[in-house]
């Protein structure tokens, strides 16, 4: 019999609930170290203890005396009550008290359960604040936000529904969500969205056409999550769609404008490239005749006369410049320029070759990076880019000697270009309009051009998806840099 009990003893001084055992005067007989550890009090301190307790609030002695009095009554039920720990701190308990009879079948003592409800009633705060939320975003959001058996079945919809469907909450739980998506979707949404999220792929989205109450069609982006349970088992669907019927229709207008825009871009270049290449050969004949006739009469000619055919002239040969560049503005999105893996140093070497008088001309000095990287692109379009960039700087030189640096350097997804110069530079308002068609900022008889060398740079760099601006150079000068992409495919046209 003392080994039952003394096993009994053990049993109930190592639960994690408080135990105490209470004599009829609601004195405390023996509590378990649990009771000691909820309340903050040492056994001792308890043992001594009689009604009103030690770990009695001082304004919840009214409910705890009439709890223990029911008790005292033989009314045995759960109290939930207030207790205060030794910090001074109150907490939230469950009392469960019972009693204990001697042979006879008398009640002598009291044993009551004192559980700790702190935890429980943080996460119980913090649940009731998460449904609280989920409340509020379900009843307040734009969206429509739905619940649905793994079959599909509506099990709660948000009010967002009448505005985007037409139905009310109450008219699409139970129903198969499939009866509402247009026919040519159905097997999208099936697959994309129903089996997908079924399989455990997270956050599934789609976009499909639906049908309103009213017959009208809309446009649904949608995405699904699946909900599981402690045994990673599906329990059920949580779907999100977003109305984009308006967003739909002006991407159609968009593709449908861009199309057009296409279209009407090829056309101008065709004509461009009809009007240039027709007007070459007239002008060249112009131009041809011009010498003949200089050379035949020029003796002939007063000074006044001979003024005005060097107008005739020097018109004559900036309209066949013109036509030129013109024509080659127009033939940059012909196939002929293959995109290929190209040697960058190769391609400056060609360009000093190709410049090689006018560089000496001008007594200019060129300095690069013999380590230029290899990318894709067009090696005809990119030498042609860096002789207008170099011609350029040439062009429009300072006092000095034209010293023109070109570097590199690597990004990550692209190439960036500089070509620097010591030049006279350009002005800061006028850095964004130098690349538009036949702008000239000078037009002095020594700067003589079409105003395309940049317009054709800026279409060059646009070919290999980068782009291209203009820095000060300091102390004077300019600084053009560009971005070659490095994602650019083999035996492309962009």
């Amino acid at each position: 019999m003392l080994s039952k009990v003394s096993t009994f003893k053990t049993v109930l001084e190592n639960l994690s609930d408080g135990i105490s055992i209470i004599d009829k005067e609601g004195k405390h007989v023996w509590i378990n170290k649990a009771m000691a550890t909820i309340t903050g009090f040492t056994k001792e301190e308890l043992l001594k203890s009689s009604p009103p307790h030690i770990y009695w609030p001082e304004e919840e002695l009214d409910t705890i005396m009439k709890a223990l009095g029911e008790t005292m009554e033989g009314k045995f039920r759960n109290f939930e009550l207030i207790f205060v720990r030794k910090s001074g701190v109150r907490f939230p308990v469950l009392v469960n008290p019972s009693p204990i009879e001697n042979d006879e079948g008398e009640v002598q003592y009291f044993v009551a359960t004192v559980k700790d409800l702190t935890e429980v009633r943080r996460v119980q705060h913090e649940l009731d604040d998460l449904a609280y939320n989920y409340r509020v975003l379900h009843d307040n959001t734009s969206e429509l936000i739905c619940r649905h058996e793994l079959d599909g079945r509506y099990k709660s919809v948000s009010p967002s529904s009448i505005r985007i469907t037409g139905y009310r909450p109450d008219e699409l739980i139970g129903r198969d969500p499939y009866e509402f998506i247009k026919e040519d979707h159905l097997e999208q949404v099936r697959q994309n969205l129903h089996e997908q999220a079924l399989a455990g792929n997270d956050l599934i989205r789609t976009q499909y056409e639906a049908k309103r109450k009213d017959g009208t069609i809309i446009w649904l982006d949608t995405i699904t999550k699946t909900l599981l349970d402690e045994n990673q088992k599906p329990t059920e669907l949580v779907t999100i769609s977003r109305e984009i019927t308006e967003l739909k229709s002006l991407q159609t207008k968009l593709e449908e404008n861009n199309r057009e825009l296409k279209r009407s871009n090829m056309e101008l270049e065709n004509f461009a490239y009809i009007a240039s290449h027709d007007l070459k050969e007239p002008l060249r004949t112009i131009d041809n005749y011009v010498q003949l006739f200089e050379m035949r009469y020029s003796h002939v000619l007063d000074d006044k006369a001979r003024q005005y055919f060097e107008f005739i002239k020097s018109s004559a040969k900036h309209s066949i410049q013109l036509t030129e560049d013109l024509l080659n503005y127009s033939r940059l999105n012909s196939s002929e320029f293959p995109y290929k893996e190209v040697d960058m140093n190769e391609v400056l070497e060609n360009v000093c070759s190709q410049l090689q008088s006018r560089i000496a001309k001008s007594q200019a000095k060129l300095v690069y990076d013999k380590n230029m990287p290899s990318l894709v692109g067009s090696h005809i379009l990119l030498s042609r880019l860096f002789i207008n960039l170099i011609a350029n700087s040439i062009k429009f030189k300072s006092e000095e000697k034209p010293l023109i640096r070109i570097a590199v350097k690597e990004t990550i997804n692209a190439w960036q270009f500089s070509v620097s110069d010591n030049g006279v530079g350009i002005p800061k308002k006028s850095r964004k309009e130098v690349f538009e068609i036949f702008r000239r900022l000078r037009t002095t008889d020594d700067e003589k051009g079409s105003g395309m060398g940049l317009t054709i740079c800026k279409r060059i760099v646009e070919k290999h998806q980068g782009e291209i601006w203009i820095e000060a150079n300091e102390p004077k000068g300019s600084t053009f840099k560009f971005t070659i992409s490095k994602h650019l495919k083999e035996s492309t046209n962009v």
